[in-house]
């Protein structure tokens, strides 16, 4: 599962010699592949949440995280990232606003 992700970022690079870097739009493709009924909308939170460095671009690792634990995690993995999508204050609890 991680070498067909390798693969599929692979083959987006534009300079094989740059690291793969991941964009919201690539990101939005990856997840539609490979978790098809994770909400489209939601790709956005997701994105942000795994993008550690705020850099708009996400890292193969960044990815390969976030990925791992939606399509091969535990429900529990896969809830506690949903949760974590909407945990904006890091707080481990949601406020109204979130």
């Amino acid at each position: 599962e991680i070498e067909r992700l390798r693969k599929e970022v692979s083959d987006m690079r534009r300079n094989p010699r740059q690291p793969a870097k991941v964009d919201l739009e690539s990101f939005k493709e990856l997840v539609k592949r490979a978790v098809p009924e994770f909400p489209t909308d939601l790709c956005g939170r997701l994105f942000q949440k795994l993008d550690c460095f705020r850099v708009g671009r996400l890292s193969f690792v960044e990815l390969a995280c976030g990925m791992s634990a939606l399509s091969l995690g535990t429900m529990d993995e896969k809830l506690q990232v949903c949760f974590d999508m909407f945990d904006s204050e890091g707080r481990r609890a949601l406020s109204l606003p979130d």
